[in-house]
């Protein structure tokens, strides 16, 4: 929240209690989607922030695991209008274009008017039937949202997020999926103040599992305030293990959104994790959460393989893949608590020294070559 709209707030808090905003599906909390979700395992959240970018189009790039299974995707979107007087029908924005095609949306969450006559709404749209999304890399033109606030420009725009739910063959659960809108600013009082715990509920096992967070976020880095605003976002596990992303959350995404899929690993015995995002330090945050969902792997090794198989093959450049991916992306830390999972089942995969370079003839031999990187060492050795 930029310094000149946070004086205004101040001056206003007397009436933000006084207020009430509408109820919709998800007013300052998350729930379950009031759409029936698909029985996909796995969720991958991605999305664009829009905020400067009033009128002009821009690409959400993502990429969603090869040879994975699309099952339902969803798309939302988050602004904030003055009123009266500003936003297309005296309100948020509720159309948008991808790819160049309208899209009608619900409203999930608001209006919420948390000060002076400052607003916002988030929608969201079922867009699995236009077959905008599918396996491998995808990149869909986003336009058409045009959200106005007296108190900054050029637009008030947040940007628009997408969840993808497929299944990739691996054995793993969706062990929850909530969305709505909850705003949060540690210096409003409550409840504004807090954001509604999210718990997720799965089965135990005797040993830990890698998992995912999805978090999809509105507006944690303001454009016109510069400077960290800080935001933790908070786990407990029902065992008492705990973590803490730290400023994790700071429109990595553009201005002003943040589409996340962290890391995280469940502990031996735990049954269930209460997540939730506090707004905190010198310059509180100011955000609307938007959705939330876990993603558990199974955490069973794959049984030993005598040989290397072409479709075992396969796997291990994965897991080489998401290993490399892991460490460029959030540090060795994670990469090496990934890699227990892995150990010495696909040892037997692995290139031998005088197979390195072999110029390939066989499937096999073509992802041999390719995983030595044998294509761009040609001519060196």
């Amino acid at each position: 929240m930029g310094q000149g709209r946070l004086a205004l707030a101040g001056a206003c808090l007397a009436t933000l209690v006084a207020a009430p905003a509408a109820l919709a599906d998800g007013t300052e909390t998350l729930g379950t989607p009031s759409v029936p979700l698909a029985s996909g395992t796995d969720v991958l959240v991605a999305g664009v922030g829009t905020q400067e970018h009033p009128g002009t189009a821009v690409e959400l790039d993502f990429e969603v695991p090869a040879g994975a299974s699309v099952k339902q995707v969803l798309v939302y979107w988050n602004g904030q209008y003055t009123w009266p007087g500003h936003g297309p029908l005296e309100g948020g924005d509720e159309e948008i274009e991808l790819d160049g095609q309208a899209v009608q949306g619900s409203r999930i969450g608001g209006p919420l008017n948390p000060f002076v006559r400052e607003s916002f709404e988030t929608f969201r749209a079922d867009i699995t039937s236009r077959g905008l999304v599918s396996a491998g890399g995808n990149s869909i033109t986003v336009s058409g949202m045009n959200n106005q606030s007296e108190l900054f420009g050029p637009s008030a725009n947040k940007g628009v997020g997408i969840s993808v739910i497929y299944n990739d063959g691996t054995p793993s659960t969706r062990a929850g999926y909530v969305d709505g809108q909850d705003y949060v600013y540690g210096g409003f009082q409550p409840p504004l103040s807090v954001t509604e715990p999210q718990t997720f509920s799965f089965a135990s096992k005797s040993s830990e599992r890698a998992a995912t967070l999805g978090i999809l976020a509105g507006e944690a880095q303001d454009h016109d305030f510069p400077g960290p605003q800080g935001s933790i976002i908070s786990g407990e596990f029902d065992t008492g293990e705990t973590f803490a992303l730290v400023d994790a959350l700071a429109s990595k995404k553009g201005f002003e959104l943040d589409a996340e899929n962290f890391p995280v690993m469940v502990p031996a015995g735990a049954k269930s994790l209460q997540v939730e995002i506090i707004s905190g330090g010198e310059q509180p945050v100011s955000l609307q959460w938007l959705t939330g969902s876990l993603t558990i792997e199974s955490g069973d090794k794959p049984p030993p393989v005598d040989e290397c198989k072409p479709n075992t093959y396969k796997w291990y450049l994965w897991v080489l893949w998401w290993k490399q991916h892991l460490r460029h992306k959030y540090g060795q830390k994670y990469a090496n608590k990934y890699d227990k999972y892995f150990d010495d089942v696909y040892k037997p995969c692995v290139p031998k020294p005088a197979e390195k370079c072999k110029t390939p003839r066989t499937l096999l031999e073509l992802l041999r070559y390719y995983a030595n990187d044998c294509h761009r060492r040609r001519g060196r050795d």
